[in-house]
């Protein structure tokens, strides 16, 4: 009798003529081992009863989900911690741990959550300019310009707004305290040019609620307004952190926030606008993969004012799918960071340099997807890349399987193995 001794994985491009039983035409309910054997897929146990809308994995061991209109935190415990209530329905949400930080977004919400647990806004709302008036103090007669900015007790600071104009003979201005502060807001800075002059300097710092007012000199007024057009980063498709800033995907733009400073963005410059939609990035070591849906390209450089785009290739990805790793577990031939990703084409490595690599061309290819979530398995003494796919139609050049074309997925379960 004939004896199969391995298997060369999952094929929907060709036919079975072409390969014989050197592949599958499908896989369902089994894994592949290193040497090729054909082995059942574990079994699975339903942990929690939830409909999770969207879901991402922040750091290979902490998932953030969507359910409804409340976000979950998953931990390596899979206890999942109510974050946040009352979101917009989405079936989209981006996630990037920056230290200690993860920067989230469904695409209409937006936060920030702690490690200890404790979540807060991403980013300060920029205050409404308040009126001001003159008063009597030491100030040189002359035009000042005036803004005010918030800030939290950790010392992050809001954007402030286009400057308004006030003429002092008496010597001091009395600025009002804006109504509906941010919660998160503690203290209230105040900015003045001097007589005449152009640049904003810090006057005084007052708590939330109090107004503002400066009497001096203003031979004290030295340091100067640095986030002045400045406003919380967009609720972003995607996002990722490259050499000192995040960088967030909105529509076709991709923002980049001020130098160490990721809940800030200056919308006045430092972005790059493509002509479609952005759906995914990846971080390597010398620069950044982002695609849209109908291409691929990479800005080499180390920060968006220096970067050089490049088209490396002429397909896209699907979002959510991007996973950081090991240039070394992906190529022998290749060092330092490397990402994974699923496009419509197959699944993508992109290496330093914009040197891009099709791991299933010709074999396999994802179907479209609206959306999706991946993660990186090592099981069996194998590194698995797992993605689960959202409103999944037809692969690009793909064989017409009935088990592979337009299936309708389950709602996404928290589940654990057997």
């Amino acid at each position: 009798m004939p004896v199969i001794k391995q298997f060369g994985g999952l094929d929907n491009v060709n036919a079975p003529t072409e390969y014989g039983l050197e592949r599958l035409a499908v896989a369902k309910n089994v894994d592949i081992t290193a040497a090729g054997k054909l082995v059942r897929r574990r079994g699975r146990q339903r942990l929690h009863a939830m409909v999770i809308d969207a879901a991402v994995d922040c750091d290979n061991g902490t998932m953030l989900m969507q359910s409804g209109r409340d976000l979950y935190r998953l931990s390596k415990s899979l206890n999942p911690t109510l974050i946040r209530g009352s979101l917009q329905p989405s079936g989209l949400l981006s996630a990037t741990k920056v230290n200690h930080q993860v920067f989230w977004s469904n695409g209409v919400d937006t936060g920030v959550l702690n490690d200890n647990g404790s979540a807060e806004p991403l980013g300060i709302r920029v205050p409404a300019l308040p009126a001001a008036s003159a008063v009597f103090g030491h100030m040189p007669p002359g035009r000042y310009q005036y803004t005010m900015t918030y800030q939290r007790a950790d010392g992050t600071e809001s954007g402030a707004p286009v400057a308004g104009l006030l003429d002092i003979q008496d010597g001091g201005i009395l600025v009002e305290s804006p109504a509906n502060a941010p919660s998160d807001a503690v203290f209230q800075n105040l900015y003045l040019t001097n007589a005449n002059g152009t640049t904003l300097y810090l006057a005084c710092t007052v708590n939330v609620g109090m107004a503002m007012e400066y009497k001096g000199d203003t031979l004290d007024l030295v340091t100067p307004l640095r986030t002045q057009f400045c406003g919380p980063p967009p609720a972003f498709s995607t996002a990722c952190h490259f050499r000192g800033r995040m960088y967030y995907a909105f529509g076709n733009v991709l923002w980049a926030s001020m130098p160490h400073n990721y809940q800030l963005v200056d919308y006045t410059n430092g972005y790059i606008q493509l002509p479609e939609s952005i759906t995914l990035l990846a971080v390597v070591d010398n620069g950044i993969y982002i695609a849209t849906e109908t291409e691929t390209g990479f800005c080499s450089g180390d920060d968006i004012e220096a970067f050089t785009y490049a088209q490396v290739l002429d397909y896209g990805a699907i979002p959510g799918t991007a996973r950081q790793v090991d240039a070394a577990s992906v190529s022998d031939e290749a060092s330092g960071k490397a990402a994974l990703w699923a496009s419509l084409r197959g699944a993508v490595a992109g290496f330093s340099g914009g040197i891009a690599k099709n791991l299933t061309d010709r074999v396999y290819a994802y179907p479209a997807a609206k959306a999706g979530c991946a993660v990186l398995r090592e099981q069996g003494g194998q590194r698995h890349f797992l993605a689960s796919l959202q409103d999944t139609s037809q692969p690009y050049n793909a064989r017409q399987i009935p088990m592979l074309v337009n299936v309708a997925l389950p709602p996404l379960e928290v589940v654990g193995s057997a």
